[in-house]
């Protein structure tokens, strides 16, 4: 047994960690928020928070080499890793960067056109949101400062409200984490993909030849390209980039392939190698079967089956889907979270991060909080209640996901609890309080691609596999989240008062407006129950059941619920490609050589991430150094 890191070694983990955070936290708000190049954090595992660990595990070779007595434990690297994690989730572009926006908007946006004020100013929160004249001038004009006493006064009580609320939240879900950890990674032994490419990092034994290989191959396509965005003149490698496809269908039934895009993205391709091989091949199979239905639609003149959401994904359907997945998970596990709830259980608790009984105060507590929250804020406590129940069941069937198949990018966008509360009571039936309050919320429920539980999660699994603490684990995810939402807001709004929200790119603005408009549309032509909603959500929880079904009753059954829900996601439009190359790749492999030849294999895969991600983490930075008003992304 190795022993665990002493108490000192620990301590200067965090330390390192809480230095590192706000470095990050700079990096992806510059990255994402001014330069131009949102969306490199939609992907499951974050190209900054690997880099960050791929150069500390560097320089601690070298401290290895010539000051061993000073040089880090593999352990210390990694509890760096999740405390970076922990920070990114909470600042990359789907999580905090969209409340602050939407805080001051209802009023910077309300104009004599669209009658705001007339409509749904005096319901707004005060403490909640902004609506002094001269701070929102300067927040979305720039070229003030956020340290001017008006302005520091106007923030000070709606963050600490809303560092409150986002810290409860985050403690919810890990509280969950700990209640599922012991059953999910150690009784059914799911796989964890995601979690593995760090843990490899941090072993010498995998940087051998042909991980050198897969990663000049991936930095070299990412360098080329970024030249290319630089000076024109050199040729560009679009073919490793995400194209769209769906112009060359012009004729009917085809054209309904409008949204097709396809990519061979090295990072994806080599991140989607370490998926189980059957849910590889569900996940690109449901890709094409709702492209085939697509297709039947259109020839049939079916105008609203499937549904063409915004981007034309599939999002009713994945919300049943999602939902069957987390009512599967709580079944398998039925009989352990029965025992949790058993205080004389001390074989069960051994090695939880927490006792059992304090998770679930934890999460009772917390919810109850939640609620509480929302209900000052002018929710109704119905609502209020359904509203973070079902946060928490799609967020507990995201991480299910993640852990079991580990999804490069499980965004379900617009399959959160604002839209799902909408359709299925009908914005008639919900008082005015209640609709101009959901809104405050819309950083929660629109997309859930960079979620923090899944790292939670995936940071019990890296302490397991490490032989690592799990309660020194549960307070480095604390640790890194509390220092993560303060970094959070004074960079968001240092950058913005700087700059000016109004002069940053995409998604920033557009954000602050959506729900808003929203919420105009509800007030002046409320919908009643959408019945056709709410049936295609029972037809996506139908069919993922029966998919589950089958996988249990019949070994041979490759069909997985999990390829079913993440099948219609804007993601799977671009990642489907990169997945059938993965899934033809490891297939081949598996059936020629066997485990052998897969674990021989697997340091070429993992170049191809570390290439990419290092490649991208280099542009991005130097976008930074020399100031420049883009920077090179990916994926796009």
């Amino acid at each position: 047994m190795v022993k665990e890191p002493p108490r000192r070694s620990q301590l200067r983990a965090w330390g390192i960690g809480a230095l590192l955070i706000p470095v990050n936290c700079y990096w992806i708000i510059q990255m994402e928020e001014v330069r131009r190049a949102a969306g490199a954090t939609v992907f499951s595992l974050f190209f900054n928070a690997l880099f960050t660990l791929w150069v500390l595990f560097l320089l601690n070779q070298g401290l290895r080499r010539f000051a061993s007595q000073i040089a880090l434990d593999n352990r210390e690297l990694l509890t760096v890793y999740i405390m970076v994690n922990m920070v990114t989730a909470l600042c990359s572009y789907g999580m905090l960067p969209i409340l602050l926006p939407v805080m001051t908007y209802a009023f910077w946006g309300a104009t004599p056109e669209n009658e705001w004020r007339a409509l749904f100013h005096k319901d707004l929160p005060r403490w909640l949101t902004i609506d002094e004249p001269k701070v929102l001038a300067e927040y979305h004009r720039g070229g003030g400062s956020l340290y001017s006493v008006w302005n520091l006064e106007a923030w000070l009580s709606p963050l600490l409200w809303w560092s409150l609320f986002t810290f409860v939240l985050v403690f919810v879900m890990l509280c969950i984490n700990v209640i599922v950890r012991k059953q999910w990674i150690e009784s059914e032994k799911l796989s964890y993909p995601i979690a593995e490419i760090p843990l490899n990092l941090v072993h010498s034994r995998f940087y051998n030849r042909l991980m050198w290989v897969g990663f000049a191959v991936a930095a070299g396509i990412n360098l080329i390209n970024g030249l290319h965005m630089l000076y024109p003149e050199v040729p560009e490698l679009i073919f490793f980039k995400r194209q769209h496809i769906g112009h060359i269908f012009t004729e009917k039934p085809w054209n309904a392939l409008r949204a097709m895009r396809i990519s061979f993205i090295p990072s994806m391709i080599g991140l989607s190698f370490f998926m189980p091989l059957d849910l590889l091949f569900s996940c690109w199979f449901f890709y094409f079967y709702w492209q085939g239905m697509r297709i039947l639609g259109a020839a049939f003149g079916w105008q609203t089956y499937p549904a063409y959401g915004r981007h034309a994904y599939i999002v009713q359907e994945s919300v049943g889907a999602y939902l069957a997945i987390f009512v599967f998970a709580i079944w398998r596990g039925r009989r352990h979270f029965w025992q949790t709830l058993k205080p004389r259980s001390e074989s069960i608790q051994a090695d939880s991060p927490m006792p059992y009984s304090v998770a679930w105060g934890g999460i009772i507590c917390g919810i109850v909080l939640l609620i509480l929250f929302g209900h000052q804020a002018g929710m109704s406590i119905t609502v209020a209640s359904i509203f973070f129940l079902f946060f928490f069941a799609l967020s507990t069937a995201i991480t299910r996901l993640r852990a079991e198949i580990g999804f490069p990018d499980h965004d379900a966008h617009f399959c959160g609890p604002i839209q799902m509360i909408t359709s299925a009571i009908g914005t008639t039936n919900l008082s005015q309080r209640t609709k101009v309050a959901m809104p405050l919320f819309w950083f929660i429920s629109r997309r859930f691609d960079n979620h923090i539980m899944p790292h939670q999660l995936e940071g019990f699994k890296i302490a397991s596999r490490s032989q690592m603490n799990h309660s020194q684990m549960l307070w480095s995810i604390l640790l890194g989240s509390a220092i993560g939402i303060i970094a959070t807001f004074w960079i968001l709004l240092h950058t913005s008062y700087k700059i000016g929200l109004d002069n940053m790119p995409y998604p920033s603005l557009y954000w602050a407006r959506e729900p808003w408009s929203y919420l105009q549309e509800w007030l002046r032509n409320p919908m009643e129950i959408d019945a056709y909603h709410i049936g295609l959500i029972g037809l996506g929880f139908v069919l993922a059941t029966f998919l589950g079904c089958m996988r249990t009753l019949f070994v041979w059954w490759q069909l997985h619920p999990v390829g079913y829900a993440v099948a219609g996601s804007y993601g799977m439009s671009f990642l489907w490609s990169c997945m059938l190359t993965s899934w033809v790749l490891k297939w081949l492999i598996l059936r020629h050589g066997g485990l052998k030849a897969y674990r021989q294999a697997t340091p070429l895969f993992l170049g191809l991430v570390f290439g990419e991600f290092a490649m991208t983490s280099i542009w991005t930075i130097i976008g930074i150094a020399f100031n420049l008003p883009r920077v090179y992304q990916f994926w796009i």
